[in-house]
């Protein structure tokens, strides 16, 4: 999901001028997106006109000419085509082989505890497939997706492997990967690693232009990233130690709040670990970083914990802390709903470790693509949730929206890495899945249809995951992390885009713990809070579902405990206060 410079052919060119002469991405909006069309009625696979191929696939298009998914195989586009998709891609994460030269501890570990990418033997100048790439590693950001990944598309497909992988990351990095004792930033994970080391503590790659966080440097962004996955990870089995990161983190972030403005965000991008030194340069603007919707939901969900008392006697934790907590939120939310925040001044800068830093011309997605995922599930922070989510739809449009290819609009990385790739795509897909959802937006249902299948063609039938048509390389955070969590709110969010004819739990707003499956037509779950409302598409139409062995009652909406079914779709939507062991039960459909 980063800059992709090594091993391509100009880097030095493209980085020197990109990063240093402030060369002027290419501008200009998108032709405008065609009218949307009824895309449950539609999905008969046709070559596409003109045929063509992505990546290795056979463009595959409806009847209206606008793209389907290629899988699976045998039914080009059908509603198992994402569920098909995704079971190659993790199958080929939790299938590499370790690595037997990785340093410091000498371990062998699968290459994504040390690399942050490897070649797909397609691309210029790389091989051969596999092969790791000498380039600053990236372990805070990509853990914290692959956490959030594991944590939803276990439970969606009743595969604990990637959930288990991901914790594993997790335990790794606490022991292997946080400042010192003592640090000004003290115990709180470094963003960053280099390239085959087993220890993260920054890393260095391009000297005075800032790729790379810069030895002993930090991102505090990305410290509340991986805190707020830690917390996640915590509700799912209970680790204190999980808890006590991420505590520590929010005190961390809280002690170093910083009076916000037009040009000073909340916290800078890169600070040093040991005295909070921000980094300078001649070429190094690390001040402001628009990104802080990571605190601000690592902050939302320790407040809740600690409101409800769960938090008593943990180490670092007092209510004289979740005032400051309270206090913290409250600052940086109003920040960024403000005018001088980036909703208001579109100064989306500085997300990725391994680019120079340019808080001023290297605008990206990343960030408000983020920031308009957490309007939309905490609606009640901001009343203009609608308004400003239609704005950052509009600004990656313009500014990172790609020729169409049969309807669907691919959507590039960064100014600094101009290119169009599966992971934005596939984030840009769920924003617009997300605000249809909640508003109806039949447009916004089809450009996220279009632009989650123009993404599925980035996993080829290995289960290698591209990051774009170009440079063609395989990012752990690309290909996985970033990836898998978008195609899971996606199916949320749109329950016909999950397999028909099968049990799927899509979503819950709290973590779940446990589902099983069966046997029959039955589903058990169990979510970590007592109330949550949760997602499901089932195989059969229910009878009964309860909470706790309380039946619930059969609604029209969810206005209160209760649940919805919709007999177009099979989809479940269940609301409950009391408990969170569920049960559901029922027939086959007729």
């Amino acid at each position: 999901m980063h800059s992709l410079f090594a091993s391509r052919p100009g880097f030095i060119g493209a980085l020197t001028c990109v990063l240093l002469t402030g060369c002027v991405a290419p501008s200009g909006a998108p032709e405008p997106t065609e009218a949307p069309t009824a895309i449950t009625t539609v999905r008969q696979a046709l070559a596409c006109s003109g045929g063509g191929s992505i990546d290795q696939h056979a463009a595959q298009c409806d009847g209206t000419g606008k793209l389907l998914s290629w899988a699976p195989p045998t039914n080009p586009g059908s509603s198992a085509a994402y569920d098909y998709v995704l079971d190659l891609n993790q199958n080929y994460l939790l299938a590499l082989p370790n690595l037997s030269n990785l340093t410091n501890p000498s371990v062998a570990k699968p290459a994504y505890y040390a690399h942050s990418y490897l070649c797909s033997g397609t691309a210029p100048g790389c091989s051969p497939a596999g092969q790791p790439v000498g380039w600053p590693h990236n372990p805070a950001g990509l853990n914290a997706m692959l956490i959030e990944s594991g944590l939803a598309y276990s439970p969606y497909k009743d595969d604990p492997r990637l959930r288990n992988a991901a914790l594993a990351l997790l335990d790794w990095h606490l022991a292997h990967g946080m400042t010192a004792v003592g640090d000004h930033w003290s115990q709180v994970p470094y963003a960053s690693g280099a390239s085959g080391t087993l220890t993260y503590a920054g890393a260095q790659a391009g000297g005075s232009v800032g790729v790379g966080d810069g030895v002993g440097y930090l991102q505090p962004e990305k410290v509340g990233a991986l805190a707020w996955a830690a917390v996640q990870a915590f509700k799912f089995n209970g680790n204190t130690a999980y808890r006590d990161m991420a505590i520590n983190a929010a005190n961390q972030l809280t002690s170093h709040l910083r009076t916000p403005t037009a040009t000073v965000s909340p916290w800078p991008y890169r600070v040093r670990a040991s005295d909070n030194a921000v980094r300078t340069g001649a070429n190094i603007v690390d001040n402001y970083a628009s990104n802080v919707v990571e605190p601000l939901k690592l902050f939302q969900e320790l407040i809740k914990l600690g409101q409800a008392g769960t938090l008593n006697g943990a180490p670092g934790y007092s209510s004289t802390q979740l005032a400051q907590w309270q206090s913290t939120q409250a600052t940086v939310l109003a920040w960024l709903l403000g005018s001088n925040g980036p909703i208001a001044t579109q100064n989306w800068t500085q997300y990725f470790e391994d680019v120079g830093s340019d808080a001023t011309n290297n605008l990206n997605q990343l960030v408000p693509g983020e920031t308009a995922k957490f309007l939309m599930d905490n609606p009640g922070l901001d009343p203009s949730w609608q308004a400003h989510v239609q704005n950052i739809i509009a600004f990656i449009e313009t500014n990172f929206g790609d020729t169409l290819e049969f309807g669907a609009r691919p959507i590039k990385e960064q100014y600094a890495f101009h290119y169009k790739m599966g992971s934005h795509t596939s984030r840009y897909a769920a924003v617009n899945a997300r605000y249809a959802e909640l508003t109806g937006d039949a447009a916004a249902k089809d450009k996220a249809f279009r632009a989650f299948n123009w993404a599925t063609y980035m996993v080829r039938n290995s289960g290698l995951t591209i990051d774009g048509p170009y440079p063609n390389n395989v990012w752990f955070t690309d290909g996985w992390g970033d990836f898998i969590r978008h195609f899971v709110i996606g199916m949320g969010a749109q329950p016909d885009w999950a397999p028909a004819g099968q049990n799927h739990l899509l979503r819950s707003t709290s973590v779940v713990k446990s589902v099983t499956y069966g046997p029959g037509n039955e589903v058990r779950y169990t979510t970590y809070d007592a109330s949550a409302t949760e997602v499901l598409r089932l195989a059969f139409v229910p009878s009964t579902v309860t909470a706790g062995g309380t039946a619930l009652s059969q609604r029209t909406d969810l206005a209160a405990d209760g649940w919805t079914f919709d007999t177009g779709n099979n989809a479940l939507r269940i609301r409950h206060s009391t408990s969170g062991v569920i049960v559901i039960t029922g027939a086959p459909p007729t």
